[in-house]
């Protein structure tokens, strides 16, 4: 490390002993803190990872609306979001790849409140939701029950990623489907009304807006109409994956208990009566 490297760090340090100081903390010493901060930056990481993951499964587009960190302002200050798209009312997605700080998450959950209160729609994706602090569980559960359409949490793993991204897909696809129909309809109404006036200019901004919504709207309400395909073919193949299943349950019990050869009573019993009934049999499986 050069000497230019040490001063930055014992700098960074500082800074941290003065913070500390100043809201009445006890500072870690420098080899607790430097682990703590090499520990931190390694969850970041993988935070930031997981982020890109939910960003990807769930086609978060750019020209959408959607973007990361942004934030909604509320009564109890700025609630940042790891993504989130520009719709009429509020909607967010909270990823969280491994466990949280249970007074970080507790905030930003009563935030969540004022954002659900005000109609928004809040989706909290975890990886790991065993590994959240029991008040942070609870609070979760809280808010799930008073906004069970809106407040959605999802704990996603290898096995059902692909079931819980098309059920969320689903969802922003309607949800964006509302936004830009209303949003074409108001520019449809905005246009004829500016060249019924004979404004030209407004009328020629208004149209040009109109045609990119159009397209925009098109092509939401065919990925809308793809997902539910994708989601009715997993429900189909679900259920006969699942009735499969009954089916050789319902064969094994009707088998009953196997013999020593590996072969049924019930049909060791068929055999024989067809064996005493066609000698002729017997006489073949001989040769």
């Amino acid at each position: 490390m050069t000497t230019t490297e040490q001063d930055e760090r014992e700098r960074e340090f500082l800074g941290y002993v003065a913070r500390k100081v100043a809201r009445g903390e006890e500072p870690r010493d420098r080899d607790d803190y430097w682990a703590e901060r090499e520990a931190w930056t390694s969850r970041r990481a993988i935070g930031e990872a997981w982020v890109v993951r939910i960003h990807a499964g769930l086609d978060c587009r750019d020209d959408r609306g959607y973007g990361r960190e942004v934030f909604d302002r509320t009564d109890l200050g700025p609630r940042f979001h790891d993504i989130r798209v520009r719709l009429d009312k509020p909607l967010a997605v909270e990823a969280k790849a491994g466990g949280t700080n249970a007074t970080h998450a507790l905030r930003q959950l009563d935030k969540d409140a004022i954002v659900l209160a005000d109609r928004g729609t809040m989706l909290w994706l975890v990886r790991d939701i065993s590994k959240f602090p029991p008040r942070v569980r609870d609070r979760l559960d809280e808010l799930q029950q008073a906004y069970p359409s809106t407040f959605i949490v999802r704990e996603i793993t290898d096995l059902n990623e692909g079931r819980v991204f098309e059920e969320l897909r689903e969802l922003l696809r309607t949800k964006e489907l509302e936004h830009w129909t209303m949003r074409e309809a108001q520019l449809t109404i905005a246009a004829r009304r500016a060249r019924r006036d004979e404004l030209v200019e407004e009328a020629s901004a208004a149209e040009e807006e109109l045609a990119v919504v159009a397209a925009q709207r098109q092509e939401i309400q065919n990925d809308l109409a793809i997902v539910r395909a994708q989601r009715g073919e997993r429900a189909r193949l679900g259920d006969q994956t699942s009735l499969g299943a009954r089916v050789a349950a319902q064969r094994g019990q009707q088998a009953g208990p196997a013999s020593g050869d590996g072969l049924g009573q019930p049909y060791l019993a068929r055999m024989g009566r067809e064996m005493q009934t066609a000698p002729g049999r017997s006489q073949e499986r001989d040769l």
